[in-house]
């Protein structure tokens, strides 16, 4: 396990071409890229680097090696990644834009409440806005919308979640004095 990290240390040295820069990738100083290197060469009795004041090369065997702690390196990359992806919890910032009127609606209190209890490590920030909010510029994750155009952007990928239907109410004295209201276009040539 002790011979790992030296070889990751010479992958990055081989990689950036410079001590320094190795040791700024790997948050590392120079003296300890140095010494990892040191002890590898020692442990193995084999040259690894042609060191300058001007240039670092890898010797023959140095460049023999290099593929293998390359190998090395991609594995460990790609195993770590994987550990990231078995992650079950669902976390983080998650921004949903929704109209102002949804705050007070029962339904989605009750669905924000369920996110809260089954998701802790969610932190739902709540965008209120009455116009459609742009998908593409801003920040938001999830976007609920409403009406008769919200669908209807040809890039957007969009579920229906629910429909309602429209009960238009008015007044019996409003009524009384006007001709019934028949169709839905009448109502764009009444006073309201």
């Amino acid at each position: 396990m002790q011979e790992i990290k030296p070889l990751l240390v010479l992958a990055a040295v081989l990689e950036y071409g410079s001590m320094n820069e190795a040791a700024k990738a790997l948050n590392m100083t120079p003296s300890a890229v140095s010494q990892h290197i040191s002890k590898l060469e020692q442990r193995h009795k084999v040259k690894l680097l042609h060191r300058s004041t001007r240039r670092l090369t890898p010797t023959d065997a140095g460049r023999e090696l290099q593929q293998y702690c390359l190998r090395l390196q991609y594995a460990l990359g790609d195993t770590l990644q994987a550990l990231d992806n078995l992650k079950v919890e669902a976390a983080g910032e998650l921004n949903i834009a929704l109209p102002s009127g949804m705050a007070s609606v029962p339904a989605f209190q009750q669905a924000l409440k369920k996110l809260r209890q089954d998701y802790p490590e969610i932190q739902p920030i709540l965008h209120f806005s009455d116009s459609l909010v742009d998908l593409k510029q801003g920040n938001i994750d999830i976007a609920l919308r409403g009406g008769e155009y919200a669908l209807q952007a040809p890039d957007l990928i969009a579920r229906p979640l629910a429909e309602w239907r429209w009960l238009i109410c008015a007044a019996p004295d409003y009524l009384s004095a006007r001709e019934p209201i028949q169709r839905p276009e009448q109502l764009l040539v009444q006073h309201w």
